[in-house]
């Protein structure tokens, strides 16, 4: 599911933004959304979002979201990497400035949760983060997706079959 997010929304190289409004809405102009959503929408809710409270989880990266209620259309689930030129300001709480910006968007709060938990578990993987960190290629970002979600399933088996 993570790596099929991930292909579905895409991986992109911002340069330039010199803030997190800029990223943001550098992020909403790439996104791959319906036509029929309202791309000033989106980037209104999700500067909303960032004003009550940053999305950044450290280490230079954050994760912004959306439900899709929140749009018209349904883009499906999807998670939308975007690689900074220029670390950013984020007011992450650990003071250092985001590089990395992973977009949730999805079909339900189901999904959204499943999500987020298989990206929380790949991001804390030392390898996959030092690949992000160094902004690698996009396949080798996908590879190091997929040799986690591998391991997602097999600690998924393994839970299945102890229960």
């Amino acid at each position: 599911m993570l790596v099929d997010a991930l292909r579905t929304g895409g991986i992109s190289r911002i340069r330039g933004s010199a803030d997190k409004t800029g990223v943001l809405r550098s992020i909403v102009d790439i996104v791959p959304l319906p036509t029929t959503v309202d791309r000033e929408s989106v980037a209104q809710t999700l500067m909303e979002r960032e004003h009550a409270a940053s999305t950044a989880i450290g280490k230079g990266i954050a994760v912004p979201h959306l439900r899709t209620p929140a749009l018209s259309g349904d883009p499906g689930n999807l998670i939308s990497l975007y690689l900074l030129e220029r670390p950013v300001d984020f007011g992450a709480f650990d003071g250092q400035p985001v590089f990395a910006v992973f977009l949730i968007i999805t079909a339900s709060v189901r999904s959204y949760l499943e999500l987020l938990s298989q990206l929380s578990f790949a991001l804390n993987d030392a390898r996959l983060k030092a690949t992000l960190f160094r902004r690698a290629p996009s396949a080798d970002i996908i590879a190091e997706f997929k040799r986690v979600e591998s391991a997602i399933k097999r600690r998924q088996k393994t839970s299945a079959s102890d229960s």
